[in-house]
């Protein structure tokens, strides 16, 4: 691997490693969160400068101008507060989404780089996986305490694990065989299990049969290979549940997973559904504009959020906060899915679906758990599949000139 490639392959880490540290803060500039995000952004421009990259590109400019717009409402808002969790807020939107986005978009510049990102996703989660599964077993906490890593909190630590887990779905079909990547898919799904973290085993199980079934749409000739790949992923994920059932009905972090399903369903969903209702109805007092930019911490501080990002937007700023909001989660899906209408490679159908489950998930899990900051991974996911969409239009008109 040749200097170029080596850090290439680093960027990609890299920008992983920002989307997951979130709050992980040095405990500087304490009027200004300043977490180790900042250093990374940091590492990716030096990286850039050491390339000598000539040029910088918007490659979805109507995106990045939402999301510029929708900084600029989140600053107004927090006049009307004068919040300093709203501050706060706003200061982590512009930085590490808005700002990093642009960064991130410079840093993608060929479809290899796309691939090199998915696979930096499964490298990091299954990482973390082990060691913290590792942790628990040498503490014997893994069937006490939920499992985390480096105080990430159970929630967020199930979803770094999911996207590990549908990178390494990807890995199965569009790269060579191997007996590792089929035993981390139950590495990932342990990891997500002990986490206690329900809306990430419900979303596991929703979006695997998810990628599968777009997947088998979409390429509606499955030759032999495909076949049996797909046969045998559906043997790892279904084999280990059946021949481990009894030990996993005892499990209480699946017990916990099943009062999803009964009247009690425990006093999480119950907090957080009264949280919604009340962040709609204090939507509804103003409805235009929002009450402003942290105003659900103000009335609510034990809570701080409700949990919900629709809600939170809605409360805070507004219909018109909202609208925004909408608009930038919509638009990269309506790109992206649009390319399934092309005859794609088999490597570009993984790429596509694997960018818009994790993104679908994300999404999911935004209405469930966590403020705007800690569902960034929405905006920066969303940056990514149309980066990929450029990327993808870029090389099919390259082809389209040589034919010419």
């Amino acid at each position: 691997m040749n200097t170029h490639k080596f850090i290439k392959s680093f960027q990609m880490i890299i920008i992983v490693l920002i989307l997951f540290s979130g709050r992980t803060s040095l405990g500087l500039f304490e009027s200004i969160p300043i977490y180790l995000s900042i250093y990374g952004m940091g590492i990716l421009i030096l990286f850039m400068l050491i390339l000598q990259k000539k040029e910088y590109v918007i490659s979805a400019p109507v995106y990045s101008s939402l999301l510029f717009i929708f900084s600029i409402v989140l600053m107004l808002g927090n006049y009307l507060t004068a919040s300093e969790y709203g501050y706060n807020k706003t200061i982590e939107f512009v930085i590490y989404v808005f700002i990093l986005s642009i960064i991130i978009d410079n840093c993608l510049e060929t479809k290899i780089d796309i691939i090199n990102l998915i696979k930096s996703f499964y490298y990091v989660s299954i990482v973390i996986s082990i060691i913290s599964i590792t942790v628990g077993l040498l503490t014997n906490t893994l069937t006490t305490e939920r499992l985390t890593f480096l105080g990430s909190g159970p929630n967020t630590f199930s979803r770094m694990i999911f996207y590990g887990l549908i990178a390494n779905i990807f890995l199965v079909f569009a790269s060579k065989r191997s007996v590792f990547k089929f035993i981390s898919i139950w590495i990932f799904l342990t990891a997500i299990l002990f986490s206690g973290a329900r809306q990430t085993i419900l979303g596991s199980i929703i979006f695997i049969i998810f990628y599968l079934l777009i997947v088998i749409i979409v390429q509606k000739k499955i030759d032999k290979s495909r076949l049996l790949r797909l046969f045998s992923l559906l043997m790892i994920l279904i084999v280990p549940i059946i021949f481990f059932w009894t030990v996993i009905q005892e499990n209480k972090y699946f017990q916990r997973f099943l009062l999803l399903f009964s009247d009690e369903k425990g006093d999480s969903f119950n907090i957080r559904t009264w949280l919604l209702e009340q962040a709609i109805l204090k939507g509804k007092e103003s409805i235009l504009f929002g009450n402003g930019t942290g105003a659900f911490e103000l009335k609510y501080p034990e809570y701080i959020y409700p949990h919900n990002v629709f809600a939170e937007i809605f409360m805070e700023n507004g219909l018109v906060g909202l609208l925004i909001l909408i608009l930038i989660i919509m638009y990269p899906l309506k790109i992206l899915i649009k390319k399934y209408k092309l005859v794609l490679k088999e490597i570009d159908v993984h790429q596509i679906t694997a960018l818009v489950v994790m993104y679908l998930f994300t999404v999911y899990t935004a209405q469930i758990s966590g403020d705007l900051f800690d569902n960034r991974w929405i905006f920066l996911i969303g940056l990514i599949m149309l980066k990929y969409n450029f990327l993808f239009s870029k090389s099919i008109y390259g082809e389209f000139r040589k034919g010419d």
